[in-house]
């Protein structure tokens, strides 16, 4: 993929993780108006910073910070714009900055959702985007929201 510039966009900013989830960068999403080769229709942009352009897609914004926990109210508002974007038969690219921890758990929360354990979702992203590191606050905090408690497999944090 190229920019505008005609600079390469790394493959490892754009993942795909299911058939109509895919997980990328703020510089992933921001490219959509230029180059969009597989079809996203939906975007849910899970930092503070709105995107200038991105004309003809259906944008949700979390304003959510990397590192703290999500209230409950943002997981259900990503569970919810995921949820919607598969009903419409969208393709929905789930970002944050580097598409690394705040996209990944918010996907991590959708595959629970589905039914996954925290484990099995974070190795089903991973098998896909090996930079997937969620943050343990973040892992908290959708672990709580479902009732689990944290594992110290998966977090420095333990119980």
């Amino acid at each position: 993929m190229t920019n505008p510039d005609g600079l390469i966009i790394s493959v490892r900013e754009l993942t795909k993780i299911t058939d109509q989830i895919y997980i990328g960068t703020y510089s992933s999403a921001q490219m959509l108006d230029f180059t969009n080769r597989v079809g996203i229709t939906h975007v849910l942009n899970c930092t503070p910073d709105e995107h200038a352009g991105l004309k003809g897609f259906n944008v949700r914004q979390l304003n959510i910070n990397d590192g703290f926990e999500i209230p409950a109210e943002a997981i259900r508002f990503a569970l919810v714009s995921i949820a919607t974007a598969i009903h419409n038969h969208g393709r929905i690219l789930v970002h944050c900055h580097a598409g690394v921890s705040r996209s990944v758990s918010i996907v991590c929360a959708h595959l629970m959702y589905a039914g996954f354990s925290w484990d099995e979702a974070v190795d089903f992203v991973r098998s896909r985007r090996p930079q997937a590191f969620p943050h343990p606050n973040i892992e908290r905090s959708i672990k709580n929201f479902f009732g689990k408690n944290i594992n110290s497999r998966t977090t420095m944090l333990g119980d």
